[in-house]
Formats: structure tokens, C-alpha cells, sequence
């Protein structure tokens, strides 16, 4: 993006003072921020690789968490996730009769002082899928896509609605000038390479949009829950400390005074991002625990995603993946030595790296209960890889295992994201 391009260098591209570009550059420098350090962990990492790329991010990311109605599409990926930018997103879901599916297409126009991206029309998507997953093509009604069959997709004889806003888009919540009917074509596909069939060449037509809906066996970013308030679904024991929903405020934009504001043109709309705050004061005899079940036993392979930011360097804490018994098969913990660690059940914790205080980490923990292993990846808040280790799962821990379990012991820790799918 031209913005990014010639601002980059220093500070200053983080304070932007013209009205006329204030909003769309805060949600570009916070969209940047989250596709950089992977704010959310869900299944942002379930899709790779996906082809057109779009600049400058890491690629055209599935969105933050599951489509639903009032999702933008089309446009830009700004646009798909704050639906305020440049006083609202032309097109945007109405109606999906979906669950827990992800949207990663497409692009139907681009602003004029973007060198990217170009639009969709006569382009193919192709992406990774990094487990068993079932893949959604949206195709205008009426309108003829004669590879979906020909590549095995089915019409699943349902529809979801878009909406189209001209201008002035949403001021003064105008409904839609026009409504399109998309038909919802569908395959399962297995973990690996997809590549789906070209959209429509002529700007007369809309492109498809993809949904991705992968096996869930969780998943949790806390956007629907209150703060101050313990989550819903969770399984809470506060013991001497507290266990609740608290705002996540390091990833937004700075505000800075400017003389341009506009009381109809909102310069910038905060993410709301939400966290899970688990916090024992000193000398509690109990700690914190809040454990939430899978949807399913899972006894195959399957990946658990999980982010989080200790708040002391001496704040033991951790979390642990629990058989239908109740016990731990295999735990990660963060020492009060400045360690993380990693161990099965019974088993002596082995350290894999060092901790800092007040950053992010992302774990990662690739386990197969029926051949007993287990591969722990930690990130830090650069995406750097810091460690990896492999771990075998204890004779006791070979059995399926049906929950996570977040315990702390001392001052706090964050949890913003929580996600687990089959692979």
C-alpha cells in the first residue's frame, strides 16, 4: 500500500493528521499490526499460502473470527474487518446461514492510490489447508461457474445475501441500494494444496467469495464476552484470585489531536479486542483455574493454538490439555525461573526457553494422543520461532483428550486467543 510505502521510515508512520485519510490508515496500521504479530491465533493459521497475495500483510489472511452477518466482503481487507472505513464498505453480508466458517475472497475494486491490490476478475484462488476442512464457494446467482462441478463441488441449495451501498455508503444506517443473492457451492477437502477455478473476466459480475470451515475443536477470542465478567462455556474456579474478561488495548492506534476532525467521519474506531485475565495477589492458597471442554474427544491428530502475555517474570503459570479423566497428558508452563517448560503426565518438566514479561507468546502444540507425540513451537511477539521440541506422551496419556485447563499462581497472565481444530 502507497501509504505504508512512504511512511514506513520512523515513528511518524504511526500518527497520520489528514482528515481525508485519517481512518483508513489507523485500520491499515492496525490490521498491519495484527497480520505482523499474528494477533489472533485461530485459524488465521489453519489457511496459508493463499494466492493473490494482498499487500502489505502476510498474504490475504482469513478474517479475525467466524463470517457472520454485517462482515464487509470485496473491496479490501480494512474494509472486510471494519466495515467504517472510507464511511463504510460498498458490499457486506446481509444474511449467511454458515457456522464456523472463515472468509478469505476476494476483491472486487481497489482504491485508486493503492498500487495494490488489483481486483479478482479472471484471477484463481489457491491456498493450503492445514487440516481436513470443508471449502464454500459463494457464486452470484444466475451466474455461471462451470468449473465448480466439473472440480466436484456440490450446491448445497442454500444462499446468503450481500447488500451494496452507494454513496455515501452507511451514513445514517441507509439501507442497501441493492441486494445479491450468492449460491453456496461446497467440498470437503483434506489437509494440503486447493486450488479453485477462475472467477468471472468481466467487472460486469462479482466475484466468488470463500468461506473456510475447518473441524473445530474450540475456539475462543472473547469478543462476545462482557468485561469484568468470568466467559461463558468456561468451567471457573477463581480460588484466591480472579478470573476474568478485561479490554486488550496494545494493538490499537494512537490517537493525536488534530484540527480536521469530522463529527459525521469518525477519524478512528478503536478493535475492542478482548482478553482472558487469570491473576492470584501474593500469598494465595489456591490458584486460579478455567478450563474449557473440546467440543468432541479427539484420539487423532489435531493442533491446539494458544496465545498469551505473562505478567511477572515469577508468575508460574500455564495451561494443560486434560484426558476424560481429568488429567493432564501433557502441560506447558511458564516458571517462576523465567523458563517455559513442557511435560507429560508424571514426568519432570524440560525447559525449552526463556520468558520476558509484558510480551506475547504463541504456543502451538501439534498432538496425536494415538501415537503418543507431541511437537511444542513457541513464538515471540516478532514471530520469531524460539524453540521447538518434541515430546513423547506417557502410556497414561494415549487416550483421547476432550479439554484445555488454564492454571495460575501468581500475579497474572492474559489469554487472548485459544483456538484447536483436527488435522
Amino acid at each position: 500500500m502507497t501509504a505504508f510505502k512512504h511512511t514506513m521510515a520512523g515513528d511518524r508512520w504511526r500518527h497520520w493528521y489528514r482528515s481525508g485519510t485519517n481512518e483508513d490508515f489507523y485500520l491499515a496500521y492496525n490490521l498491519y499490526q495484527k497480520a505482523r504479530l499474528r494477533l489472533e491465533v485461530e485459524p488465521m493459521s489453519f489457511v496459508t499460502d493463499i494466492e493473490p497475495q494482498r499487500h502489505p500483510y502476510l498474504g490475504n489472511v482469513v478474517m479475525h473470527q467466524p463470517a457472520a452477518s454485517g462482515d464487509a466482503v470485496y473491496s479490501s481487507q480494512c474494509e472486510r474487518l471494519n466495515s467504517s472505513v472510507y464511511n463504510g464498505a460498498p458490499f457486506s453480508i446481509l444474511s449467511l446461514p454458515l457456522d464456523d466458517v472463515f472468509q478469505i475472497g476476494g476483491i472486487q475494486s481497489a482504491y485508486h492510490k493503492w498500487e495494490q491490490p488489483v481486483p479478482d476478475f479472471g484471477l484463481s484462488y489457491r491456498f493450503r489447508l492445514q487440516g481436513p476442512a470443508t471449502v464454500y464457494v459463494a457464486k452470484l446467482a444466475g451466474q455461471s461457474l462451470a468449473w465448480l462441478e466439473e472440480h466436484g463441488f456440490r450446491n448445497t441449495a442454500k444462499t446468503t445475501e450481500v447488500g451494496y451501498w452507494g454513496w455515501p455508503y452507511r451514513y445514517r444506517k441507509r439501507p442497501p441500494q441493492t441486494t445479491y443473492t450468492f449460491e453456496l457451492f461446497a467440498k470437503e477437502f483434506p489437509a494440503g494444496e486447493v486450488a479453485l477455478g477462475e472467477n468471472p473476466p468481466r467487472t460486469a459480475r462479482l466475484p466468488y467469495i470463500v468461506f473456510i470451515q475447518p473441524q473445530l475443536l474450540l475456539y475462543e477470542n472473547f469478543h462476545d464476552e462482557a468485561v469484568g465478567r468470568a466467559p461463558g462455556g468456561w468451567q471457573v474456579t477463581a480460588g484466591g484470585g480472579t478470573v476474568e474478561i478485561v479490554e486488550n488495548p496494545d494493538y490499537e492506534g494512537e490517537m493525536r489531536p488534530t484540527a480536521f476532525d469530522l463529527a459525521t467521519v469518525p477519524r478512528y474506531r478503536p478493535l475492542r479486542l478482548k482478553s482472558l485475565r487469570l491473576a492470584v495477589p501474593p500469598g494465595a492458597a489456591e490458584p486460579a483455574v478455567a478450563v474449557l471442554p473440546f467440543r468432541r474427544a479427539m484420539d487423532g491428530e489435531f493442533v491446539v493454538d494458544v496465545r498469551l502475555k505473562p505478567g511477572t517474570p515469577m508468575c508460574r503459570t500455564g495451561f494443560s490439555l486434560q484426558t476424560e479423566e481429568g488429567r493432564p497428558a501433557v502441560a506447558v508452563g511458564f516458571n517462576d525461573a523465567g523458563r517455559i517448560t513442557c511435560s507429560g503426565p508424571g514426568g519432570e518438566p524440560t525447559e525449552v526457553a526463556n520468558y520476558q514479561a509484558g510480551r506475547w507468546y504463541n504456543i502451538r502444540l501439534a498432538v496425536s494422543p494415538a501415537k503418543g507425540t507431541c511437537d511444542l513451537t513457541v513464538e515471540d511477539d516478532r514471530i520469531d520461532q524460539v524453540a521447538k521440541q518434541a515430546l513423547a506422551l506417557a502410556e497414561s496419556a494415549r487416550k483421547p483428550l476432550c479439554a484445555i485447563r488454564l492454571e495460575h499462581g501468581g500475579e497474572w497472565v492474559v489469554y487472548d486467543a485459544i483456538g484447536a481444530f483436527a488435522r
